[in-house]
């Protein structure tokens, strides 16, 4: 089931907004795709750390070997 947030804009935001052409009413869409952008990123973090959990277990367990 998909869920809404909400964000609010202050006045210089959407002044700021209209400076670069966009269409204030659009805000949630920008909002979405901003939200999207930032999920991959944060998804690409925990993947690297797992990464780097992973080979670091493995490291300790080949000194334990030793």
């Amino acid at each position: 089931m998909s869920k809404r947030c909400v964000h609010e804009v202050s006045e210089e935001q959407l002044a700021r907004l209209g400076k670069v052409g966009l269409d204030p009413k659009r805000i949630g869409l920008y909002g979405g795709d901003a939200f999207e952008e930032w999920l991959k990123r944060r998804e690409g973090r925990a993947r690297r750390a797992a990464l780097q959990i992973k080979k670091y277990d493995d490291l300790l367990k080949e000194a334990g070997k030793c």
